[in-house]
């Protein structure tokens, strides 16, 4: 990949667009709309957001049937599956607190527990059953 040009320490498109407009504001970046890097000239640069920019460079954009398959083979490992099940909530999780919640999910589902149109005091009711249940 080819690599901008930099004067004083800055890519020079950037210099180029501040001499002229001044400060980039935070969040926005330049653009070469002709896609040369090299090509420095006001006029081939655009200011853009972030998400602009990443909409215009990928908006279209097809992964092949072999990238797809190298994509689903990688998150049906059981490694992956491993990992994916040691994340709650965004949380991770080491086994023991996974296997707590599943046995905890599975004696509350086995006292007959169901989390359809319950009242707050109903879910919490169940929910102190279930533990109870699981330690005994």
């Amino acid at each position: 990949m080819p690599t901008y040009p930099v004067r004083e320490g800055v890519r020079e498109h950037r210099l180029v667009w501040a001499e002229a407009n001044g400060p980039i504001p935070p969040g926005y970046l330049v653009h070469h709309r002709n896609e040369n890097r090299s090509d420095n000239r006001l006029e081939n640069l655009q200011l853009m957001t972030r998400a602009e920019h990443n909409q215009h460079h990928h908006s279209g954009s097809r992964h092949t049937t072999e990238t797809l398959a190298k994509m689903s083979a990688s998150h049906s490992t059981p490694e992956a599956r491993a990992i994916k099940s040691r994340t709650h909530k965004g949380r991770k999780q080491s086994a023991q607190q996974v296997a707590r919640r599943n046995e905890s999910m599975a004696a509350f589902y086995a006292a007959g527990g169901s989390l359809g149109k319950l009242t707050p005091k109903e879910r919490s009711e169940r929910a102190s059953l279930a533990a109870r249940a699981r330690w005994g």
